[in-house]
């Protein structure tokens, strides 16, 4: 993973993840030890990859609006369909979305296919 690109933006991402992780748990990463091979922490930006689980994706409020700019990843998780559909509107306008984009056009598509919804029905429209 290489750096993130100034000591700026470096600061940014750890009180982003220092403000998840107040929703989520730590999967991976967040290690307070971290240095990066053969660079001066002192002179670089590096961020150490990070993957957190969201388990309360309707409740949690920094998942949805603290976006970090740097190697993190947040699961989140949801209970139904009605869930994944309220989740993925609150981070419909997001540069990175939390709510799985890959999974919001294959399930926007099943559903489609199915009739449980038609294109004039369906739900995941900007608000």
């Amino acid at each position: 993973m290489g750096p993130v690109v100034n000591k700026t933006q470096q600061a940014s991402c750890l009180q982003g993840l220092a403000k998840l992780k107040g929703e989520c748990e730590v999967l991976f990463g967040d290690d307070k030890n971290f240095l990066p091979l053969d660079a001066d922490p002192q002179k670089s930006a590096f961020v150490q990859p990070a993957l957190l689980s969201c388990k309360n994706g309707l409740d949690a409020k920094y998942v949805h609006d603290v976006e970090v700019f740097g190697p993190l990843a947040t699961l989140v998780a949801y209970d139904d369909r009605e869930s994944l559909i309220a989740i993925t509107r609150r981070d419909w306008d997001r540069l990175s979305p939390r709510s799985f984009p890959t999974m919001r056009i294959s399930l926007a598509k099943r559903f489609l296919e199915s009739g449980i919804f038609t294109e004039e029905s369906w739900p995941l429209t900007p608000p």
